[in-house]
């Protein structure tokens, strides 16, 4: 996979080549198949094959570990969105199915807002619920640090490599993280802040956890952002009164499915108490599901839907389904608060290219830009 992502065999996307090993199941059979064997190279050329293996020798001599979207210990939840990045760096201890909750914010957070954001992280921890954050400073700074004083568990997903720290001032924090909890990177090791980056942080933030609280946010505030993702997701997106007060984005979103205002720390333990953290199915448990013999088949249909795993995908691409598993998904996504899930087993008309249900549209994370990056 490193080999392919480095090499992008004619032009291809990243979000391509992933929809093509999802299908193989496989990256070297993709790699055979679109890379022309070469005999002899030129000289001083290396092989892409030998040069990506020494690479993850030496992200592996450094204590970091790379996973791809196939990997049995990839966060299964992260893996049922289409934004799902195709490897992640992680330092730190991995949970398949851990149960996180987004606690983010403005950067140039207020002294209410921090005390709120702690707050809820320390209640979240007590609860055995991982506080998930991006690193970012204000907000998600008082949620990381709440959570590691707690004894808590918390996950910081960092919009730059691991190589890098951003800001600079939270390495120590990234250091404890990494100890205590877990950190994820969707890119190359060295890759430096940029403003796109944050909106690829923010889908994979919405697509690990169960829900997004956000404690204090502005109008141009990344939050905003990562809050559009989430509904789009599905996942419950929890809004402080003082965000709704002092943002039109935030009182736009205000009725849509899945989306709460607590008014107080009790209001947002509340909602969250109220959201189920069932075990997700991942890649190979469809394939056992569907009885299917090995990954190809499963791979085939989850790169028509933008390879997300999840029962209802793969249901309804396969016509393979054995009897009662429909039924037994829709009232699974039920429970879980899915509407849009449901829906689309019942026959509902789902455009997944801008995630439309029902008339209502929740922009995808390539389109929507923040002015501001986090």
């Amino acid at each position: 996979m490193v080999a392919l992502l480095r090499e992008r065999p004619g032009r291809r996307s990243w979000a391509e080549i992933t929809a093509e090993i999802l299908a193989a199941g496989s990256a070297r059979a993709v790699w055979q198949r679109l890379v022309p064997a070469v005999l002899v190279r030129p000289l001083g050329e290396a092989d892409p094959l030998d040069a990506a293996a020494g690479q993850i020798g030496r992200w592996t001599d450094r204590g970091w570990r790379l996973l791809s979207i196939l990997d049995d210990d990839y966060p299964a939840r992260l893996r049922g969105i289409h934004q799902a990045p195709p490897f992640l760096f992680a330092r730190g201890r991995l949970t398949r199915d851990d149960v996180a909750v987004s606690v983010v914010g403005s950067r140039d957070a207020s002294p209410r807002g921090r005390g709120i954001a702690a707050g809820v992280a320390r209640e979240l921890a007590a609860r055995g619920v991982t506080v998930l954050g991006g690193l970012a400073r204000g907000i998600d700074t008082a949620a990381h640090r709440a959570a590691l004083e707690t004894g808590g568990r918390t996950v910081c997903v960092i919009g730059t490599g691991l190589d890098r720290a951003y800001p600079a001032e939270n390495q120590d924090l990234q250091e404890q993280i990494a100890a205590c909890g877990l950190v994820l990177s969707q890119f190359w090791p060295d890759t430096p802040p940029q403003r796109r980056n944050f909106l690829m942080r923010n889908a994979t933030m919405s697509g690990y956890g169960l829900a997004t609280v956000v404690v204090e946010a502005g109008e141009q505030s990344g939050s905003r952002a990562q809050a559009r993702i989430a509904v789009e997701h599905g996942r419950p997106v929890i809004l402080t009164s003082l965000v709704v007060e002092r943002n039109d984005w935030a009182r736009a979103l205000v009725g849509r499915p899945g989306v709460h205002v607590a008014g107080r720390l009790q209001a947002v333990l509340d909602i969250v108490d109220q959201i189920p953290s069932g075990k997700v199915l991942a890649y190979g448990d469809v394939a056992e599901l569907l009885g299917y013999g090995g990954p190809r088949q499963v791979g085939s249909v989850m790169s028509r839907y933008g390879s997300s795993v999840t029962w209802w995908r793969v249901i309804r691409g396969s016509g393979e389904a054995p009897p009662g598993l429909q039924e037994e998904a829709v009232a699974h996504w039920r429970a879980e608060g899915t509407a849009m899930v449901a829906g689309a087993l019942a026959g509902r008309r789902v455009d997944m290219t801008r995630a439309r249900w029902d008339g209502e549209v929740a922009l995808s994370a390539a389109a929507d830009t923040p002015e501001q990056a986090q």
